[in-house]
């Protein structure tokens, strides 16, 4: 197991925006058009490697969106248990995650060994004659600099609940500047206020046309 890997990456990410690490609590928009965005590329990618999408439940579960070990099982045994992940940053990075019914430390935890990972021949491999797919969890990751998520009754985030029939929906950039133009121009009022499809689409245009 490769624990100064994952100590390395786990630092870059805390001294490029320590807020990752934190409970956030804005309410953007833009929070959970990322929730929504990260859905359609683990089903991008499950498409891919051929393996079935399971929707998610009142949780979130690790085996279902670590699409490292979809790739290659073998990796899991170089990968500090998830069960252990929160406790080793606290106790050897002095990096606190928030814990009980947030989820954030899931994410991170998968964005750092995709770091770890990212440049194997597997996975250059794959990205190469599937050219539509991306970093998977590079936008989820930007959320938690404004947001959470968390369970209760449910996936929740900035106080929406996430259903499965309304994660049809792809961000065409995850740029900082659009994700910060999205919540300029959009409010939540209660579950009102989410842009489909089509309003994204219109604001990428007016963006680009800034």
């Amino acid at each position: 197991m490769n624990l100064k890997g994952i100590n390395e990456k786990v630092q870059d990410m805390y001294s490029i925006d320590p807020k990752t690490f934190s409970k956030n609590n804005n309410d953007n928009v833009s929070s959970i058009l990322l929730f929504k965005d990260y859905i359609f590329r683990l089903k991008t990618w499950k498409d891919v490697l051929n393996i079935e999408y399971v929707p998610f439940g009142k949780s979130l579960n690790l085996d279902r969106n670590n699409l490292l070990t979809d790739i290659n099982s073998e990796w899991n045994d170089g990968m500090i248990p998830y069960s252990h992940f929160s406790n080793h940053l606290s106790d050897h990075l002095n990096i606190s995650i928030p814990q009980g019914r947030i989820q954030n430390s899931l994410f991170i935890y998968l964005f750092a060994y995709w770091e770890i990972y990212k440049n194997d021949l597997q996975i250059l491999q794959i990205m190469k004659e599937n050219p539509q797919l991306s970093h998977p969890y590079e936008g989820i990751i930007k959320m938690f600099r404004n947001d959470y998520i968390y369970t209760m009754e449910g996936i929740n985030i900035s106080g929406i609940t996430m259903r499965n029939s309304s994660m049809n929906l792809i961000l065409p950039s995850i740029e900082d500047s659009f994700l910060e133009y999205i919540d300029l121009e959009c409010q939540l009022t209660g579950s009102d206020g989410i842009p489909n499809q089509e309003k994204v689409n219109e604001l990428w245009q007016h963006f680009q046309s800034l």
